[in-house]
């Protein structure tokens, strides 16, 4: 009989460190112990003085270790891997034991945690402040009532900022971890409700192996039985949040009680938002009636194929099954063939724009063709307008200001052009999602009992009208999360206006687990003075945004020319590859393909393998990952790279050009283009690097001024 065998989050993380040499012998060490523990090559050593004695530590290279706990005849926990100095360390001073509060299993760190409550402690005698404690509406019930281990109360007494907060928690288990961070903003008792109170209460004080069932022990502890499920649960260390759900998370995915009506969530970068809403997915699959299917949908192919693929992995074939992985395209195309409608394949934003070029041309008009797209797409056929009195009343939020004769002129040509594409028998997305929509309307049974969004920012009025339809209004009807700060497609929506009620029903995930504190901040001073909508009348925020790991400061460095420019990248994707990181790790964002050619060609000239991605070559294996910052959306690497951010390019001219002295034009075009680099800078786990040739774009020198590398000059 084989072992079972335990994988802590802390074993994926450290995993992700490694080159793709160490985590195949990491990963062939684990089978091995898991199908032939007692094998030649399987050597378990027991260490001198631990402060539990299950620990156990195996050799897995000459330099690493891995470090193990036992728990029974036929289980082991494998905590991490790690260089043999430091894995000694670590098995020296971890303790595994359950919290009497929350049946959590926790390792502790205990050395580390009593260096940081020291260091804690003895700072305030070493500052003057007027600043009352940070946790000062915290009393000492309310920690233990929490599962906060007491050793940490004398140290919480005394915080003042957040820095310190963060310093002290980094070593803490996942649970204690988000209870003292959501503390920061929130009451006890709230904190309480939202992280304690969906938990089962312990039952037994010691048995650690059954308490690893528990729902709250699955978001650190992953148990395996057999050789192939640990292989697949070792194949993606990058996605190790991807399967785990930290307790603020599972609460939003697995409630206690049905949700009233839809649900919004928002987070930052990395704080699981995508996670939540695949394991959403599963929870309303399995408890699916029969005869009753779960839409789970997104705007881009690329994160529809990733999200089935998590979906599987996460619910397996029945609940893959009862599920429909589409974009909202697609979506539409399938309710007008499922209604006996003949849909001719829809022409791309590229296409319609050619085509409109030819149009105006033939016509005489002198209309700019990019204004009279933006203003077909997001005005007429955004809110589905007929006639040209209701396209004169129409709000026109987030659009260039155009007088009474220009908008009466814009209509009638675009009047012609709508004939045109009927004529020629032709059609956009815009149109067919605007179709289905009232088809599905008038249907008495809806296709989906519920609806699950993700990337809910990018999509539009009338790809809402259609999600609206195609459920019925009931309790857990819509679930729907995103980010308005990764908005990249600019549109402004009130959910409300289209039957989407989420007021009492919106939650906000906070805590990021991808990226580090320096990338994170980056990312806030990039977004810094600016606002955002939150898809219902009101402002969205990343007030208590925060990552919880160190890492590098991000290199930011302009250049003379774009050859010197490419040629120091060139050398820092070099030292990532020889420090370990795998070229597949390693993605370069740019802001047009021209650019992603030119990248390639400097990587192939120096020898390094290189690939731009497409839908096609998503999974290019042994090569760096050179897209567009579009396409950087929904993924992340260890290291990134965002190259050509000079001005001129990042807006580019043409389209700082195409908006004129319009103000409101301008910051439009600028509110998107920053999400974009917004979205790029914030899709590394580890290292950032921001880069230009000439002047910086103005969009990057809140980086510039944060973070710019000593001795690079802007020009």
């Amino acid at each position: 009989m084989g072992m079972t065998i335990v994988l802590a989050e802390n074993l994926h993380r450290a995993l992700s460190d490694l080159d793709s040499s160490a985590r195949k012998r990491v990963v062939d060490f684990l089978i091995k112990l898991q199908v032939e523990p007692h094998a030649s090559g399987v050597r378990l050593k027991a260490i001198k003085n631990p402060r539990d004695r299950r620990v156990r530590t195996a050799r897995v290279t000459d330099d690493l270790r891995a470090v193990l706990l036992h728990l029974g005849d036929s289980m082991y926990m494998v905590q991490t891997v790690l260089p043999h100095d430091d894995a000694y360390r670590y098995a020296e001073q971890v303790t595994l034991t359950l919290n009497p509060a929350t049946g959590a299993v926790e390792a502790l760190e205990t050395a580390r945690i009593s260096d940081r409550v020291e260091q804690v402690v003895a700072a305030p005698r070493q500052r003057v402040t007027d600043q009352p404690p940070l946790l000062a509406h915290v009393v000492d019930r309310d920690y233990q009532r929490l599962g906060v281990n007491e050793e940490l109360v004398p140290a919480l007494r005394t915080l003042v900022d957040e820095a310190d907060l963060l310093e002290l928690v980094e070593p803490l288990p996942p649970l204690q971890r988000d209870v003292l961070l959501s503390l920061v903003d929130r009451s006890p008792e709230q904190v309480y409700a939202d992280l304690i109170a969906p938990i089962e209460a312990p039952t037994v004080s010691d048995d650690i192996p059954t308490a690893l069932a528990s729902p709250v022990n699955q978001a650190a502890y992953l148990v395996v039985t057999d050789a192939a499920e640990l292989k697949d649960a070792l194949a993606w260390p990058m996605d190790r949040w991807r399967t785990y759900l930290h307790p603020s998370q599972r609460s939003l995915a697995y409630p206690l009680k049905p949700y009233s009506g839809p649900v919004r969530v928002t987070g930052g970068p990395g704080t699981g938002k995508t996670v939540v809403a695949v394991h959403r997915a599963v929870s309303l699959a399995r408890a699916a009636e029969p005869g009753e299917r779960i839409l789970l949908t997104t705007y881009g192919n690329t994160l529809a194929r990733a999200l089935g693929e998590l979906l599987e992995r996460l619910g397996g074939k029945v609940v893959r099954d009862l599920v429909d992985v589409v974009t909202t395209d697609k979506l539409a195309r399938r309710v007008l063939v499922d209604a006996g409608r003949t849909v001719p394949s829809p022409l791309n934003d590229a296409d319609c724009l050619a085509a409109l070029r030819g149009f105006v041309a033939r016509t005489g008009s002198e209309l700019d063709p990019q204004l009279l797209r933006d203003e077909w797409y997001r005005i007429i056929l955004d809110l589905d307008l007929t006639s040209k009195e209701s396209y004169l009343a129409a709000h026109r939020p987030r659009m260039r200001r155009l007088s009474l004769r220009q908008r009466e002129q814009v209509w009638e040509v675009l009047a012609g052009f709508t004939e045109w594409l009927a004529e020629h028998r032709q059609t956009t997305f815009p149109q067919v999602t605007n179709e289905a929509a009232a088809v599905v309307s008038g249907w008495e049974t809806k296709p989906y009992r519920h609806v699950v969004v993700d990337e809910a920012q990018d999509m539009t009025v009338g790809q809402w009208r259609l999600l609206r339809a195609v459920v019925p209004e009931a309790t857990d009807d819509m679930f729907l999360v995103g980010d308005a700060h990764q908005r990249i497609y600019g549109r402004y929506v009130v959910l409300s206006h289209h039957g989407i009620h989420t007021r009492g029903r919106s939650r906000r995930l906070t805590i990021s687990y991808r990226t580090t504190r320096e990338i994170a901040r980056g990312g806030l001073a990039l977004l810094k003075g600016h606002h955002y909508d939150d898809l219902d009348g009101g402002d969205d925020t990343l007030d208590s945004y925060r990552a919880l790991t160190r890492g590098p400061v991000p290199i930011v460095a302009g250049y003379p020319t774009l050859a010197a420019e490419l040629g120091a990248l060139a050398e820092q994707v070099v030292a990532w590859r020889d420090v370990g990181v795998t070229m597949a790790d390693i993605a370069v964002g740019v802001r047009t393909h021209q650019i992603a050619e030119q990248v390639t060609a400097a990587f192939a000239d120096r020898g390094i393998p290189a690939a731009v991605v497409t839908p096609e070559t998503y999974d290019a294996q042994g090569a760096v990952h050179v897209m567009t910052v579009y396409r950087l959306k929904g993924l992340e690497y260890r290291c990134v790279a965002i190259a050509g951010m000079s001005e001129g390019v990042v807006p580019p001219k043409s389209m700082i050009a195409a908006v004129g002295d319009d103000p409101q034009a301008q910051r439009y075009l600028h509110d998107e283009e920053r999400a974009r680099v917004f979205v790029a800078a914030t899709r590394p786990r580890e290292a950032l690097w921001v880069s230009w040739h000439g002047q910086p774009s103005p969009l990057v020198l809140p980086l510039v001024m944060m973070f710019k590398t000593p001795n690079q000059e802007c020009a």
